[in-house]
């Protein structure tokens, strides 16, 4: 058992004994070969020089390197308890490239609605960095990115045709989503992001997406178009936007098509065994698969059922219908659409439209957990909607099965 090393390793500690340690050999080993590779190497002559394959600790455990030293054993424990004992990169990206983008500011005039809204849901004194004598940046919390993922996938140097991309932002307090491209949504997500509908930056802290492209040509709905969200930009809108594509072998993309409101007061409905069907005939036997649904006014979510109807109501709640009479600000998709579905689009945004779920010995492994997918618009239902299922394959059962 890994207690009594960790007792003879903290009695060893006390000694106050100089110790190298090869800290890579701790990391790659199991907890009982890690914690021998210590005590043997906690031996040392104490001559202070090192041998240039470890890191010195000074061995009373009080001091920096000697407390690092115990908290790294600590980490080997509890990967031991967990039952973990070595940790592999299974799914391996064939190609990654890191995007650092500089923000296209652009200057215009907003239309009455947009001030009126805007000034509803923020301080003059905020609403006065984005305007100037009726000038202000066209979107300065939301930009589309979309153009930049697909021109990652169709580089010379990316070898795939089929495939699946995940974008990522590396910066700090920023997010991804999929924004319809009709007018007015880019106005209702940033007053959803500036003002008091999303207090806890859920938004915000949407940090990838999944993108199937099929071709070089992305799969994903008709309007959807990939947004970069960035609440700090009215105060720092110099910093230029950072994201990484990495992009992965997959499976061919499998079309569900699915109507999953069958009347207008059923908003979710449980699409697991649908997608456990279409994964067992991809003949996959490890992976991860990915479901996308393709539209923006739907949600996927892995999650218990039964809990399907506190999400509908809590969403509800945030973002009322557009013909609530408790709503207080009409959505400006809607005033201008007049299409009666802006809060779905806002719906959607909040519970994301992307799931990935762990495929074990060619089983779909959903735990407790069902895919529930959602149709949030409820003004326009019943509508048949696309759901993409890809399962991006386990690097060495893809190397098995092509020898």
């Amino acid at each position: 058992m890994i207690i009594p090393l960790l007792i003879k390793m903290a009695n060893h500690l006390k000694t106050g004994d100089k110790t190298y340690v090869n800290i890579g050999a701790l990391v790659l080993a199991s907890p009982q070969e890690a914690i021998q590779e210590a005590l043997r190497n906690g031996n040392g002559n104490g001559n202070g020089n090192g041998n240039g394959n470890g890191v010195r600790h000074n061995g009373n455990g009080v001091h920096a390197e000697g407390k690092h030293l115990v908290e790294l054993l600590h980490t080997l424990q509890e990967r031991e308890n967990t039952g973990i004992r070595k940790i592999n990169d299974i799914v391996k990206p064939v190609y990654m490239t890191v995007v650092e983008q500089e923000r296209p500011l652009q200057s215009g005039i907003p239309s009455r609605e947009v001030l009126n809204t805007m000034s509803r849901y923020m301080p003059p004194e905020e609403l006065a960095k984005i305007s100037s004598s009726m000038k202000f940046i066209v979107d300065p919390v939301v930009h589309d990115i979309g153009s930049v993922p697909d021109g990652v996938i169709k580089r010379q140097e990316q070898p795939l045709e089929t495939g699946l991309a995940i974008v990522t932002t590396i910066s700090d307090n920023t997010g991804l989503a999929f924004i319809e491209s009709e007018p007015g949504h880019k106005e209702d997500l940033q007053r959803i992001v500036l003002g008091d509908l999303d207090p806890t930056g859920l938004l915000a802290r949407k940090h990838s997406q999944a993108i199937p492209f099929n071709g070089r040509k992305i799969e994903v709905g008709t309007w959807q178009k990939l947004n970069y969200i960035d609440p700090s930009a009215i105060e720092h809108p110099e910093e230029p936007m950072q994201f990484v594509v990495s992009i992965f072998k997959s499976t061919e993309h499998t079309l569900l098509i699915k109507r999953i409101r069958d009347n207008v007061s059923t908003a979710a409905k449980d699409i697991t065994e649908d997608v456990a069907g279409i994964v067992k005939g991809l003949n996959v036997q490890n992976g991860v698969a990915v479901i996308f649904g393709m539209h923006t006014t739907i949600g996927t979510v892995l999650m218990k059922s039964e809990d399907a109807d506190n999400q509908i109501r809590l969403l509800n709640h945030v973002a009322p219908n557009d013909f609530d009479p408790t709503l207080k600000v009409p959505y400006q998709h809607n005033l201008n659409v007049k299409d009666g579905n802006g809060h779905s689009h806002i719906q959607s945004l909040l519970v994301g439209t992307t799931v990935f779920v762990p495929v074990r010995d060619g089983v779909l492994d959903v735990g407790d957990c069902k895919i529930m997918a959602f149709d949030f618009d409820d003004n326009q239902a019943p509508r048949d909607r696309g759901f993409t299922i890809t399962v991006i394959k386990d690097a060495e059962d893809d190397q098995s099965r092509s020898n």
